[in-house]
């Protein structure tokens, strides 16, 4: 099993543990944040097969971000 991962907070910055840096704590951000512990505490997603903030093509001619992406190869 997997250690389970928190939100981690710094005067007005929250951690990206995918993108391993501080952020700017928004409320969209600390949702996501949220989030992404449910993905790996409670449904057992790993780290290293998601990424974050990920374009998508293909959406029509608007310009499409997905919060999550699950990838099916681990990233190196």
């Amino acid at each position: 099993m997997q250690e389970q991962i928190i939100v981690r907070r710094e005067t007005g910055k929250v951690w990206s543990h995918i993108r391993k840096k501080w952020l700017i704590e928004t409320p969209e951000e600390t949702v996501r944040q949220e989030y992404l512990c449910v993905l790996t505490n409670e449904y057992g997603f790993s780290l290293d097969q998601i990424d974050e903030e990920v374009e998508v093509t293909g959406r029509g001619s608007g310009h499409a971000m997905a919060d999550f992406c699950y990838l099916a190869h681990r990233k190196r």
